[in-house]
């Protein structure tokens, strides 16, 4: 829109909009009587659409920074609680402090009941202690964390009615919220959050409750990590025994003792020599490296259909000055 002022100077107007909702409008005034070209018209309306955008999105951050920020916590937290997969209470702590921020509560309790073992754990935000079922049990009788892990539910209470049949577990502490927490069929129990005052929003019930479950499946992730871990040192050990008794039902024990080094060799040996392929084993022996200056010990693998490399004559003077103990080891391996 061009308009003049007063009988001079012009300005040119655009909507600011939201879709088809005009929130504004932004102007530019110009002091002289001027011409816009379409060029600085289509300009000046695509500034307008991006202005627009960003205090869309400026409205959109400011109603929805609250989400933002459980949305946050809980993205660290899963990511924490995905990367522990060692049984202790690592994982509870990052859930009980995780959901102390998201719900902005003042009061947190995990109760979570070992079902093999008949006894329980809780976690109170600051200890954290162990005891019988039946103690537990007691302590959480007629409060809403009994109703959670009966119901498997989310249960949520603000203020107190006469007619309730549960009390607050923190005298002074109304608006209460619990959670079920299970892992498959070995434990269950459930988090704990109260403050004086002030509700839940749905926003918050359903963050904490995501929280929750990925707390559980890590927990299950960690007890599967365990079993497997196990599993990987049974194998192991099975395996060693049976490279033993391999050794020994190939005579390679008598020949090198038990050095695993020495009995990896000779599987080298054994293996390429049921195939044509020739290759050329240098070791050197530490206890008579001194008398020889170049590698003490020169195979082929090929030697069972061949006649070992012949020695140089300073070799064989060597090799005929080393004890008979030796020459034998030095004779069956090239052999």
């Amino acid at each position: 829109m061009l308009t003049k002022i007063y009988d001079r100077g012009s300005y040119f107007c655009a909507p600011l909009k939201i879709g088809d909702e005009v929130i504004g409008i932004i102007a530019a005034w110009f002091k002289e009587e001027t011409k816009f070209f379409p060029e600085e018209i289509s300009l000046f309306v695509t500034y307008a659409n991006t202005l627009s955008i960003i205090i869309h999105n400026m409205r959109l951050l400011e109603a929805n920074a609250e989400k933002i920020r459980q949305l946050t916590i809980l993205q660290d937290a899963v990511s924490e609680m995905n990367a522990s997969h060692i049984l202790d209470n690592h994982i509870l702590e990052i859930l009980v402090k995780s959901a102390l921020q998201i719900a902005r509560s003042e009061k947190v309790l995990v109760y979570f009941l070992d079902i093999e073992k008949n006894r329980c754990l809780v976690n109170d935000g600051g200890n954290v202690f162990i005891d019988d079922r039946r103690a537990c049990e007691k302590r959480i009788g007629q409060t809403i964390i009994r109703e959670a892990i009966d119901t498997n539910t989310v249960t949520a209470r603000q203020g107190s009615s006469a007619g309730s049949a549960t009390r607050p577990v923190f005298s002074g502490y109304l608006s209460e919220i619990a959670l079920p927490l299970k892992v498959k069929e070995k434990f269950k129990g459930a988090l704990y959050l109260a403050k004086k005052s002030g509700g839940y929003s749905t926003d918050q019930i359903h963050v904490l409750d995501i929280l929750v479950k990925n707390a559980s499946t890590s927990y299950d992730n960690a007890i599967m990590h365990s079993m497997l871990s196990l599993e990987a040192k049974s194998l192991k050990t099975e395996v060693e025994k049976l490279k033993e008794r391999e050794d020994i039902l190939l005579g390679f024990h008598n020949i090198l003792g038990k050095s695993k080094k020495m009995l990896s060799l000779f599987h080298v040996i054994e293996e390429v020599a049921g195939h044509n392929t020739n290759i050329l084993i240098q070791g050197l022996s530490m206890s008579i490296a001194p008398r020889f200056p170049e590698p003490f010990w020169k195979a082929n693998s090929s030697v069972t259909k061949r006649a070992p490399l012949p020695m140089r004559e300073k070799e064989r003077s060597d090799f005929s000055n080393t004890p008979a103990a030796v020459r034998s080891f030095w004779t069956r391996s090239a052999i």
